[in-house]
């Protein structure tokens, strides 16, 4: 394995800490929640249940990289103790936090495949296509029907890429969590 010298810890840690950001901001929704929840009322998930609860932390909280930093260091900390009960605890709090992770990527790849990997959305937009040749108005209507196809399906983009980018994360923390321990934290 590649050792990191100390300016590369910094990047890593940067690169972690704004990787976490931009996947907690990948879908971002007005909703209020009254205790602490990666997933707002209408069951849009941001960040894994465990890690809300970890570090008391709320989907719709003003997250910041300072916030982030916060959290990772608690986790790391904790799975770096010196203390055999609170390390094995929190190594199986982490693992159960990152299978969260990877239930919430398995779903989305099954909700984008169970609507985009069927020839329905190719006939689907082939119709609105012919129906657009008829007149002026339904080119315009089947324009706007096409955009709205082409959003939905660029926002189901995303939120593959945010699962992808939130396995990654979880994968580079477990990799590299003594990057976040502050000294004397592991105790």
């Amino acid at each position: 394995m590649k050792r990191i010298n100390p300016k590369g810890k910094n990047d890593m840690k940067k690169s972690l800490i704004w990787l976490m950001i931009v996947f907690s901001y990948a879908a971002v929704f007005s909703a209020r929640a009254e205790f602490t929840t990666g997933t707002n009322d209408d069951g849009v998930y941001y960040f894994p249940q465990r890690m809300a609860e970890w570090c008391s932390m709320n989907f719709n909280s003003n997250l910041s990289e300072a916030t982030i930093k916060d959290c990772f260091n608690k986790i790391c900390s904790e799975m770096a103790s010196k203390n055999y009960e609170v390390a094995t605890k929190a190594k199986q709090n982490f693992r159960k936090m990152k299978m969260e992770s990877v239930v919430n990527a398995f779903i989305t790849a099954h909700e984008a495949n169970k609507k985009y990997a069927n020839s329905k959305e190719e006939d689907k937009a082939a119709e609105t296509n012919d129906k657009a040749a008829e007149s002026e108005r339904t080119q315009t209507s089947g324009n706007a029907e096409i955009k709205k196809n082409l959003l939905q399906q660029e926002t189901m983009l995303n939120l593959l890429k945010a699962t992808q980018m939130e396995l990654d994360v979880m994968d580079a923390l477990e990799n590299h969590c003594a990057i976040f321990v502050v000294k004397g934290d592991a105790q």
